[in-house]
């Protein structure tokens, strides 16, 4: 009879100086990647088109490759730097969201858009907007800022939300703010229904509710009432509008780039000619109302950004640059198995080896098993490194490989 049992068994990967295996088992890159290894033309590519947009235009790009070739990887890494370099202390200030599918219409990808910032990073940016009102309140020298001492009026100079903090202690009314704060969202967007959510997200009774809104869930009628707002964002139009009312109050809060980064754009192939000419239309029209400072990076396969081109030219014609993620070759192979290593030695010793446990005699015949995709050759690094492992081997050489490769199978 079979059981099922939970017991772990230890890998000794210290025989190979490795902390744990360097590879992911099936070849998904993490969320915050540190490294994008052999893609420096690319990535170049990526960063001057966000160089320009911080500089006051609006450029948009499509980075194509096949399916494993590493465009996901990509996306996310240019994200990950974005967000840790230009998202901060850097003046100016640029901001990326990962959408991981561009979904069937644009109201999907706003609120994939929406969900990738995420309810926390929203309510940061309300207390940090709090905090640049209580800033101008305290400078016109308001009553109800007396309690405030020098040292915590400074603070709040520096760093506007920790505001957040004195109005949870009382010393700071949030009554005292709101006001203004209404009237300032009003100054900047367009639609009520955004002002009053946005102010909404203060209430510890509505946050959560105002959330679900302004991210483009579906909401009731007595919920929208509940929180002061008139209609779902349900249609393009709508989220295209509550979009462009965003994208203000970031730009208020000194952002002064948004790169909006679109994985697995062929999956529009999947819709209907009419739902795919008024998707390709609301993102050419967001385009078309943002002329600066507005970044669209597109992952796509060759085959499908080869249609759109031929096929929808108003939306295209948009997209000023392409960068090909080509297959790995024999350099590129090596260099990515020892970023990887590299990354998870436990010592490092000259004598050791950059591939370690890799034989330079297993790369070519990888190549070969991976046919120069980057996913299946993560997957069968993976699985050769806990093979090489659990045999007590000495290195991995093309022989391992094969073995390898039939578990995959």
């Amino acid at each position: 009879m079979g059981a099922l049992t939970f017991t772990r068994t230890q890998k000794n990967y210290g025989r190979f100086y490795l902390r744990s295996n360097p590879f992911p088992h099936a070849g998904i890159p993490e969320e915050n990647p540190g490294f994008c290894a052999d893609r420096e033309k690319e990535l170049a590519s990526i960063s001057e088109t966000i160089l320009t947009s911080l500089d006051g235009h609006s450029v948009h790009l499509a980075l194509l490759g096949g399916y494993g070739n590493g465009k996901t990887h990509t996306l996310k890494y240019v994200k990950s730097e974005i967000n840790r370099q230009l998202n901060g202390g850097a003046s100016p200030k640029a901001l990326a969201s990962f959408v991981m599918t561009p979904g069937l219409s644009f109201v999907d990808l706003y609120r994939n858009f929406m969900q990738d910032l995420g309810l926390d990073f929203f309510l940061d940016r309300v207390w940090e907007f709090l905090g640049i009102i209580a800033v101008e309140e305290i400078e016109s020298r308001k009553k109800a800022f007396h309690n405030l001492n020098r040292e915590m009026r400074q603070k709040i100079r520096d760093n506007p939300k920790i505001v957040r903090e004195y109005v949870d202690e009382g010393t700071v009314l949030l009554s005292s703010l709101t006001k203004a704060y209404r009237e300032k969202l009003l100054s900047i967007v367009k639609s009520v229904d955004v002002a009053n959510a946005f102010l909404q997200l203060l209430a510890e009774e509505t946050s959560l509710l105002a959330w679900k809104w302004i991210s483009g869930e579906q909401t009731m009628h007595e919920q929208r009432k509940e929180i002061g707002v008139v209609s779902a964002i349900n249609t393009d139009d709508k989220a295209l509008s509550v979009f462009l009312d965003i994208r203000s109050i970031l730009r208020e809060l000194g952002y002064s780039a948004l790169c909006l980064l679109i994985d697995e754009f062929e999956n529009i192939e999947t819709l209907f000619a009419q739902q795919k000419q008024r998707f390709l239309n609301s993102i050419r029209h967001l385009i078309d109302l943002n002329p600066t400072g507005l970044c669209l990076i597109i992952s796509c396969t060759p085959e499908v950004w080869k249609t759109i081109v031929r096929e929808y030219h108003a939306f295209s014609e948009r997209i000023f640059k392409e960068v090909l993620l080509k297959p790995l070759n024999e350099a590129t192979l090596r260099n990515l198995i020892a970023e990887y290593v590299q990354r998870h030695r436990t010592v490092q010793n000259d004598d050791i080896g950059q591939l370690h446990p890799f034989s330079d005699d297993s790369i070519r015949p990888l190549l070969e098993f991976s046919q120069g995709n980057m996913r299946r050759a993560l997957s069968i690094c993976n699985i050769s490194i806990d093979i090489a492992t659990e045999a007590n081997s000495e290195k991995i050489t093309g022989d391992s490989l094969k073995i390898a490769l039939e578990r995959l199978s």
